[in-house]
């Protein structure tokens, strides 16, 4: 009897043993993938055309491929106040009995918006033959349609979320948290100086004055 309860009090040892070594394992893979993720976003910045704003700071960078009348392949990025699209072309530079011999690189920034305007971003099938992707509606109507690895969809979602949440605020030691709720603001246009109703959103830093169409700066 004893010989059982000693050999049962060494089982339960090793168990526990092995699933404090599987925890840990998961811990490590789990930083070493936060840390390659944020990696690839820098290097991915440090060769496009964005830039960032003061007090901006990139979230996540990720290849994607803009579905609508034309499909634009580039590289979307989640930055802590907006969402921006740069497309990536190539230019054929020279030519050689109809064959492209030289050719360059071009990345420009096609879309971008105050990540405050996503009302949800959702995975989902992108097309019949395709796999999945991330499908993202705003605020105003409009919806966007990203295809993308299907590994990656998760981490997408989960980037936008960590910025709308506040999370990625408390994250950062210099950060103010961002009050809750819906703001409504009346500024007066300073070239016309007709009364302008703004919704506040994080990442909003100008509107368009709908009544003289100019640029007015928003002050939060």
């Amino acid at each position: 009897l004893e010989a059982e309860n000693l050999s049962r009090t060494i089982k339960n040892s090793v168990d526990e043993l092995l699933a404090s070594v599987e925890a840990l394992s998961r811990s490590f893979s789990s930083v070493e993938g936060a840390v390659s993720h944020a990696e690839y976003a820098l290097n991915e910045l440090g060769r496009s055309k964005v830039q960032l704003r003061e007090g901006e700071h990139v979230v996540g960078a990720f290849r994607v491929k803009l579905l609508g009348d034309d499909k634009r392949k580039g590289y979307f990025y989640v930055t802590s106040e907006r969402l921006i699209f740069e497309e990536e072309r190539e230019e054929v530079l020279k030519k050689v009995l109809f064959i492209a011999t030289k050719k360059r690189k071009i990345r420009e920034v096609a879309l971008e918006f105050p990540i405050g305007y996503v009302k949800d971003a959702s995975p989902g099938r992108v097309g019949f033959f395709a796999g999945k992707g991330v499908y993202i509606t705003l605020t105003d109507g409009r919806a966007l349609t990203f295809d993308m690895d299907d590994y990656l969809v998760d981490s997408l979602i989960r980037d936008i979320n960590y910025v709308l949440s506040g999370e990625a605020d408390r994250d950062r030691v210099d950060a103010v948290p961002e009050a809750g709720g819906l703001k409504i603001k009346v500024i007066k246009c300073p070239y016309c100086g007709a009364p302008v109703r703004v919704q506040l959103v994080r990442g909003l830093r100008s509107v368009t004055c709908e009544y003289c169409g100019s640029t007015i700066a928003i002050q939060q």
